[in-house]
């Protein structure tokens, strides 16, 4: 088992009580978990989506198993752990204002599971977590954001997936492999409108894609409760909207 773990001096204490351990944040926090399941939302044994975390200065910590490197380039405390033959990674560092990229990498083909936590200083006074899932295989990226503020006022984090036209064919083909799409017929069709989009944008021809991409999402849609399961059309849907706002 890969571990890093470090201890961030006044960051956080744990307090046993009546033989229970509870955490105890001494100063804001966010804690970041991964968890594998298969295509069925069971949870899967030693398998593990690596996280690499992207701070707003361009600072990483994580680890990268496709080249055995591990990252601690911020102040944060991190460990690839589990219980009862459940692995995953988990992070907890102290904020800053701006945006954080998350890369998650395979080890094996799985759905992952990503919670994001925010917490402040009182003990068990967290924000509402911000959860991503996606679908990976060994070697495989998938990347995300999320941005978090300070300021009480505001909400306190959002997070998105980052989409290219590269990484919807990735999620199709894959949504297939797990068994997501249930017809080979319907993932070429998808994967072809994609290639399509690609070809699209590498032309600039913004309009063009536009509509394109509006083809894939009535197509989507099309086969909700057919050949494609909610998962699919969650993360499908996802990666057309972020390629939408950023054409």
């Amino acid at each position: 088992m890969i571990s890093n773990i470090r201890i961030l001096t006044g960051f956080f204490i744990f307090v046993f009580l009546f033989g229970h351990s509870q955490l105890v944040f001494s100063e804001p926090s966010i804690q970041i978990n991964s968890t594998a399941m298969d295509g069925k939302g069971v949870f899967l044994p030693k398998t593990i989506p690596y996280l690499i975390i992207t701070d707003p200065a361009g600072l990483k910590v994580g680890y990268d198993p496709t080249i055995d490197k591990k990252y601690n380039e911020f102040n944060a405390g991190w460990t690839i752990s589990g219980s009862d033959e459940i692995e995953g990674f988990e992070a907890m560092f102290p904020p800053i204002n701006g945006t954080y990229t998350i890369e998650v990498i395979g080890s094996s083909l799985m759905a992952f599971f990503i919670d994001i936590s925010i917490y402040r200083e009182i003990a068990g006074e967290g924000l509402p977590s911000l959860e991503v899932r996606g679908v990976t295989d060994k070697g495989i990226t998938s990347q995300f954001q999320f941005t978090y503020n300070s300021d009480p006022s505001k909400p306190a984090g959002s997070a998105v997936r980052i989409a290219t036209p590269s990484s919807l064919k990735q999620d199709i083909a894959l949504s297939r492999k797990i068994g997501w799409i249930d017809s080979d017929g319907i993932m070429m069709s998808l994967y072809k409108k994609a290639e399509a989009i690609e070809k699209s944008l590498a032309r600039d021809d913004k309009n063009t894609a536009k509509n394109q991409l509006d083809a894939l999402i009535n197509e989507v849609n099309a086969q909700k409760g057919k050949h494609i399961k909610d998962e699919a059309i969650k993360i499908l849907l996802e990666d057309v909207q972020y390629l939408m706002e950023h054409l």
